[in-house]
């Protein structure tokens, strides 16, 4: 038999022979063998045998070893789990095995199967940890994703067994059939009138939420204690012989009546005809509501409908897997179809086109962990130290209830404390996505409060509640959410309500009360960025003194708002229409103000006001002023204007942070921690999400929001560069968000450490914000679906006025994936050291402000140095202080009189933009077809593959036109006919331009007064040229007469010609490659580095003028003579070696070695020293490609 038919057999039923066949099938060198375990069992009574029956030694010196055992009482999806996984990670460690599978059966053939990895530490026995990842198989479910990840798994290395065990490929597979099922339900809805896509999408996407929901509750027995209720209930359809009723007839009865009506409840619905078990079912099922279950306006009110087939596949499909409802943790996954599976699905399904990617298990849980570590020491009276033990976990022995754990030590006083703030805590994920984070913090607060609830010291008048209580409240009182689009609003909501599903007791099915809580004003649904009603933007702290008036009413909706959680309140269109009031009563009191501003008098009494955001807020006194009659009209402009907004509020009521959670800006000035992942949206792709303005005007309105959040620093002079990302508007917004003790935490794109629009963001946090950490992981690149590479960036709230000399933030570069180093010995050092400090598992680099500002800013004399009176223009803060290796640092103390910026003595302006390539880039071929004379000719270095060597040569098949700018009359005849024939072409689109325009009126040459005529700056020749892209290599190719090149280089000209050699020395030395590994543009994903023109000029290189003239020419032409390649093979280090990059003697080829001492020397590098100068551009090139790959 294949892997698949035994695969097939094992899930019928398990036998130890088929087992063993199937491990044999997977790889040849399993060793059966057979050896009691019974030692291990201890006290588990429920595990009659355990013995080891095989290992499998792999070519690189791993052991993994086989176990199974045959349990005495019936195996359940939750039964055992905990017992099983401490026997794993015991045998592992008492056998030395670096992995294991394990396999647990039960009589009726239904079993566990576990693959447990080791997590080194250090030397390669000492363990910090163990991850488990398990499927769980029973001949009476379709076991679909065991059997299609066992019939393909290769057990060939220990990491494609973990491949076969992997969340990663597990979730992908379910995508790839998931998607074409959900766009066949997408294309399938039907109503009374043609549907259109937006709304057949969010139609399809409730029932799929719906469905699924109903598949966790049956598999907890919750429906007529039948854990494949749905299935029966489609079958007892089939039986009725009803033909095209189901949804209508069937399933909405199931939906909006009997999940949302107490039990015992008749159904009232007519036309289904259910049997009488049915109806009992359906009288009977739980009272869940929670909204999830009521007719959504605009959607389930539209009389659309499914067909049968459809719905019929979707449950074929969907039932293929096995469900279970319990989330994964840290070191536990269950390769089934759990509610973060879900989270990664839609997530997929519907956000990656609008920049958001779903944020992994354990980025998500590091966050939330140090978010709050970090709100604690702010704002509790305990120990940071304390914290981070109680918080994190030590290296210790990997067990999950290690007695040598430390859980922080605090005095019962300290326990009240932090039960108090822990449950009352108030946190937000501005993009909140699919809930990552809600979940996240939801797990982690409820982690951390029962594991006080067990402490000594625990006070004992404090109540301790149940799980599913204490989340309950949690989710009440601590989390909140904003997301623009509907569909991930649901999906949201369905995470939440999930996880509390989880922990309710069996016996809450019977409850006369709702069981689920409504979410509707906890998770809402709004543009995060951009609050505009008319043309009015608000800011975050918009109406920061308000009336007594509007402060009873904030009070009384805070008070509904928590009763409509607890279903106290049915309906929340008594809470729209009070925050509707709020609003038209706050833009009334301000049109009055205004009144009587108009009517010439400013009175500093009147009625007494209350600051909503805190007594730091104190609001400018104005001095009465005569009110001329340019001031009146504007006045009345301005009443105007706002009796528009106000009437407006009939119809629309926009998302308005300070009104929509009026009680977190009323109790607390704002929220205490904002945690997220915000999308990667490039400018030129930036669009309002609601499709309200254009493209250009909600531009505009960012910018003008930033400038109403930080009035104080944005003035009309301080320039926002248009080329930020999304994602740098949503740090700006996010951080207003904060109150004065808050935290902020995200994962972001890491691009804003290096790329220029990046330096306005920069020096606004240098100047603002107190920054504590941004941390790096050269190991693993967090998202797989994105071309992104990531920082975790952790910072305070906003302040005024920062002093330079009284901030640092700490770059954190961790070496080894988050999962193997987030312990709490690392992160005390990351607390702790105020200098640059190297282990093995991270560097930490502690930087001034006042040196981030020093190095990015350009002076124009020595007093505005002096003065801190520069134009900042920004840094690589990325390659200096996260990438940097040490010998980085080695060289800039040794060089500090010898390195210096390129621009010093050269400068780089970029390759030829011609407007239209198809056009103005031409081959051999085509001059002679047209007879084009060689007057218009330029030779053009077109693209890297054209370079045969490193001295530029041979290159005469490709021209650019060098096009005077004069009438065609006046050209010769071969041009002529050319540039006729380009008159009649039409552009074939791409990246910037729409098909079918005419060559001569695109908008990259119709401006021109000659369109045929490229500008004289961009054809201006050179003989020194450096690369654009770099991958595994970098060069700069030289040629001994001048040329243009494409883009693809930057063209380089001495300032001093006489030097063109030294220079040209030195940009090729390994030296260099660097720098330029090191500063260029990371950030992107696949691999690739980025240099653009500003980097180029900017770029540190050793200053050819100290260059001694030894051979130089010599030396340079023979290196120039073969082709560049690859960096590893130039420095003679293989990257994929059992012997790590920092361990290999360097064996540089001749002529790249004769090239380097020239430089090395002239450094006065030690021989130790210039092997770390290979080895270091090897490692960095090596973690970015590599990075690429890891996910």
């Amino acid at each position: 038999m294949n892997l698949r038919e035994l695969s097939e057999a094992l899930v019928k039923g398990f036998d130890m022979d088929i087992f063993k066949q199937f491990l044999s099938s997977a790889n040849e060198s399993f060793k059966p063998s057979y050896t009691d375990y019974s030692i291990y069992v201890d006290n588990h009574e429920f595990i009659s045998d355990l013995y080891k029956i095989g290992e499998i030694e792999f070519d690189t010196i791993e052991r993994l070893i086989v176990v199974v055992g045959n349990l005495n009482s019936e195996l359940s999806s939750k039964s055992g789990k905990k017992g099983q996984y401490e026997i794993g990670r015991k045998i592992l460690k008492q056998e030395l095995y670096d992995a294991g599978l394990f396999l647990f059966y039960d009589n009726s053939g239904q079993f566990r199967f576990s693959l447990i990895t080791a997590i080194y530490l250090g030397n390669k026995r000492i363990y910090s940890n163990y991850r488990r990842y398990t499927y769980y198989v029973s001949p009476l479910l379709a076991n679909k994703t065991f059997i299609t990840q066992m019939s393909k798994s290769n057990f060939k290395s220990l990491d494609s067994i973990q491949e076969a065990f992997s969340l990663e490929a597990v979730s992908e597979n379910f995508y790839n059939d998931f998607n074409p099922q959900f766009r066949l339900l997408t294309e399938a809805v039907t109503g009374h009138k043609r549907v259109d896509l937006a709304l057949a999408e969010d139609f399809a996407l409730l029932f799929v939420i719906r469905i699924i929901f109903l598949g966790f509750v049956q598999k907890k027995g919750w429906l007529g204690e039948r854990t494949d209720f749905m299935q029966f209930f489609w079958q007892e359809y089939q039986a009725s012989k009803h033909k095209e009723k189901f949804y209508k007839c069937w399933l909405e009865p199931l939906f909006f009546e009997a999940l949302n009506s107490p039990p015992g409840h008749k159904l009232t619905s007519t036309g289904n005809e259910f049997s009488q078990s049915i109806q009992e079912v359906l009288q009977m099922a739980p009272f869940l509501n929670g909204e999830l279950f009521k007719r959504i306006a605009g959607i389930d009110d539209q009389g659309l409908l499914l067909p049968d087939n459809v719905i019929a596949e979707f449950f074929d499909f969907l039932f293929q897997y096995n469900f279970t409802i319990e989330e994964n943790t840290r070191y536990d996954e269950e390769l089934e179809l759990n509610p973060e599976f879900l989270g990664i699905i839609f997530e997929r399904l519907v956000n990656k086109a609008d920049g958001a990617v779903y944020t992994p298990r354990i980025e998500v849980d590091f966050m939330c962990r140090l978010a709050l570590v970090k709100w604690l020491e702010e704002n509790s009276s305990c120990q940071y130290e304390d914290l981070y033990y109680l918080f994190f976990r030590e290296k210790g022995r990997g067990d999950e209830y290690d007695e040598d754990q430390k859980q922080g030590n605090f005095s019962t006083k300290q326990m009240r404390e932090l039960i108090d703030l822990l449950e009352n805590v108030a946190i937000c994920d501005p993009a909140a996505g699919s809930g990552a984070f809600e979940v996240g913090m939801l797990q982690v607060l409820s982690e951390v409060i029962e594991q006080l609830y067990h402490h000594p010291l625990f006070p004992q008048d404090v109540t301790r509640k149940d799980p599913f209580t204490l989340k309950r409240d949690l989710i009440a009182s601590c989390l909140y959410g904003v997301e623009v689009k509907p569909w991930a609003v649901w999906i949201n909501q369905l995470r939440l309500w999930l996880t509390l599903f989880i922990d309710m007791p069996y016996e809450y099915c019977y409850s006369y009360e709702p069981l689920l809580p409504s979410l509707n004003f906890k998770v809402r649904c709004g543009d995060s960025l951009v609050q505009q009603l008319g043309s009015k933007s608000f800011p975050v702290h918009g109406y920061a003194v308000v009336s007594k008036t509007v402060m009873h009413r904030i009070r009384q909706l805070k008070k509904n708002k928590i009763d409509f959680f607890h279903n106290r309140l049915k309906s929340p269109l008594m809470i729209e229409k009070m925050e509707k009031d709020i609003y038209k009563l706050i833009l009334e009191e301000e049109i009055n103000e205004l009144r009587k501003e108009l009517r010439g008098f400013v009175s500093a009494e009147g009625k007494q006001q209350i600051n909503l955001f805190g007594a730091d807020y104190s609001p400018v006194e104005q001095p009465e002023l005569e009110i001329n009659e340019n001031e009146k009209r504007q006045l009345q402009a301005r009443i105007t204007q706002l009796e528009l907004q106000k009437n407006a509020l009939q119809d629309t009521l926009p998302f308005v942070w300070s009104i929509e959670f009026a009680e977190v800006f009323f109790e607390k000035g704002g929220f205490d921690i904002i945690i997220g992942n915000p999308p990667y949206v490039r400018q030129e792709e930036i669009a309002d999400p609601n499709g309200i303005t254009d493209a250009k005007k909600y531009k505009q309105a960012l910018q003008e929001v930033v400038r109403l959040d930080y009035d104080y620093y944005f003035g009309k002079q301080t320039k926002i560069d248009g080329k930020s990302d999304l994602y740098t508007y949503f740090y700006l917004r996010s951080l207003r968000l904060l109150n004065s003790k808050g935290i902020h935490c995200f994962i972001c794109s890491n691009s804003w450490l290096d790329v220029g629009y990046g330096g306005w963001m920069q020096e606004f946090l240098l100047r603002n914000v107190p920054m504590h950490f941004i941390v790096d992981n050269h190991a693993r690149r967090s998202f797989a679906s994105a071309d992104i590479n990531t920082i975790i960036t952790l910072f305070a709230a906003p302040q005024k006025c920062l002093k330079p000399d009284a901030h640092a933030v700490k770059f954190v570069a961790f070496s080894r994936p988050f999962e193997e180093v987030i312990f709490t010995e690392n992160l005390l050092k990351m607390e702790q050291v105020g200098k640059l400090t190297k282990t093995g598992d991270f560097r930490i680099f502690p930087v001034k402000y006042s040196t981030l500002l020093n190095e990015g800013s350009e002076y124009d004399t020595e007093e505005q140095r002096i003065l801190d009176a520069g134009k900042y223009i920004g840094d690589k803060w990325g390659g200096k202080y996260l990438r940097a290796p040490d010998i980085f640092f080695t060289i800039m103390e040794k060089g500090r009189d010898k390195i210096i910026r390129l621009n010093e003595v050269a400068t780089a302006l970029p390759g030829c933009y011609s407007g239209i390539n198809d056009f103005f880039y031409i081959s051999e071929e085509t001059v002679s077809k047209f007879g084009i004379e060689e007057e218009y000719l330029t030779p053009l270095i077109r693209n890297a593959k054209t370079l045969s060597t490193l001295i530029i040569q041979n290159i005469s098949e490709h021209f650019v036109l060098n096009v005077p700018p004069v009438p065609k009359k006046h050209l010769k005849s071969g041009i002529r006919k050319y540039i006729n024939w380009g008159e009649q072409q039409v552009t074939r689109g791409g990246q910037k331009t729409k098909s079918g325009i005419p060559w001569n009126q695109t908008v990259s040459v119709r401006t021109r007064k000659y369109w045929y005529s490229i500008p004289k700056k961009n054809l201006q020749g050179s003989n020194l040229f450096m690369q654009y892209v770099a991958n595994d290599r970098f060069y700069c190719p030289f040629s001994p007469q001048e040329m243009v090149s494409d883009r693809c280089f930057h063209r380089i000209f001495p300032k001093n010609l006489e030097k063109f050699y030294f220079l040209a020395v030195s940009l090729n030395s390994t030296l260099q490659m660097l720098f330029v590994m090191l500063l260029g543009r990371s950030n992107l994903g696949q691999g690739a580095l980025k240099f653009e023109t500003k980097d180029a000029n900017n770029i540190y290189m050793f200053n050819p003028d100290m260059i001694e003239n030894i051979n130089l020419k010599e030396i340079l032409n023979r290196l120039g003579e073969r082709k560049p390649i690859s960096i590893f093979i130039e420095c003679g280090i293989d990257p994929e070696s059992n012997i790590p990059i920092e361990q290999q003697e360097p064996n540089p080829l001749p002529d790249r070695a004769a090239l380097d001492k020239i430089i090395f020397d002239a450094l006065g590098l030690s021989d130790e020293e210039r092997k770390d100068v290979y080895r270091a551009v090897c490692r960095l090139v090596w973690n970015r490609v590599s990075k690429a790959k890891s996910v």
